[in-house]
């Protein structure tokens, strides 16, 4: 299946906006269920899924458009790009820091250097382990959030949190009325479809138990961060044996996801492997 890499309509939330079309006891055209828009849509910008005489409501196209995510490799882009791409200054903004996938790795060095760089520059944020915490206590934390920051670390252990605690229902709340959400490494891995892609390592990284790689599926593609041209070959025999396309990142780079697009952000030039 060919799909346009650089315009995409995202799944996820863009089947469940047509299921609860259906629900409403709306109907679909043909060409708007939802195997015919993964295969033709992609590529088309919202007025043309949304515009006059589309069957679906504008409640749905509002999801689609104020979808935004940053997915970045490291924290250093998301405090250079993050201040650039909302609609107020950063320092007016309640900032939710999930730190829980730090609690899978040894070296904490990179979550001290982030806390201290959002100090000094006053950012309003809260330090959150979503760990053994309930739903109903994962929605009072973040109900007056406008940023969803969620941090490195291990990627296995951090997806199994956010399944165990039901914080995937609560990022799709928090993303349905408009907040920013904000991915760095293994925050930009739980959007994608898997994270197969945290295996793609020459050194193998503890699983903490997770046998499940199945992501949120918030966005079409996998990503692989922190690219280091001396695991090209690895990482070219990787993209080859997946079934999803692959964006690559180098730190200082980014993803912007907002208005069904999706836009190459922050240093240098995109890293393409064939």
């Amino acid at each position: 299946m060919a799909v346009n890499k650089k315009f995409l309509v995202f799944p996820r939330t863009f089947y469940l906006a047509l299921l609860g079309e259906l629900n409403r006891g709306g109907s679909l055209s043909a060409s708007l269920r939802p195997s015919r828009v993964y295969r033709e849509v992609a590529g088309e910008k919202l007025p043309r899924i949304c515009g006059g005489g589309s069957p679906v409501s504008a409640g749905f196209c509002d999801i689609l458009k104020h979808m935004k995510l940053i997915l970045a490799s490291n924290g250093n882009t998301i405090f250079n790009l993050l201040p650039k791409i909302v609609d107020q200054p950063i320092n007016q903004l309640k900032i939710g820091w999930v730190t829980t996938a730090a609690k899978g790795v040894e070296d904490l060095t990179y979550l001290k250097t982030h806390r201290q760089i959002m100090r000094k520059t006053g950012w309003n944020f809260a330090e959150i382990d979503i760990e053994n915490k309930s739903p109903k206590q994962l929605k009072k934390i973040f109900a007056d959030k406008d940023i969803i920051h969620i941090e490195g670390g291990n990627t296995f252990y951090l997806l199994k949190a956010v399944r165990k605690t039901g914080f995937d229902k609560i990022i799709k709340e928090l993303i349905d009325r408009g907040v920013t959400y904000a991915g760095t490494s293994a925050g930009s891995y739980i959007m994608c479809p898997t994270i197969e892609m945290s295996t793609w390592k020459p050194k193998p990284k503890p699983r903490f138990g997770l046998k499940d790689l199945t992501a949120l599926n918030y966005v079409p593609f996998l990503l692989s961060v922190h690219y280091d041209p001396k695991n090209k070959e690895l990482l070219k025999k990787a993209i080859r044996n997946t079934e999803y396309p692959v964006r690559i990142l180098t730190d200082g780079q980014a993803l912007l996801i907002q208005d069904d697009k999706v836009t190459f952000i922050g240093r240098g030039k995109e890293v393409k492997l064939k």
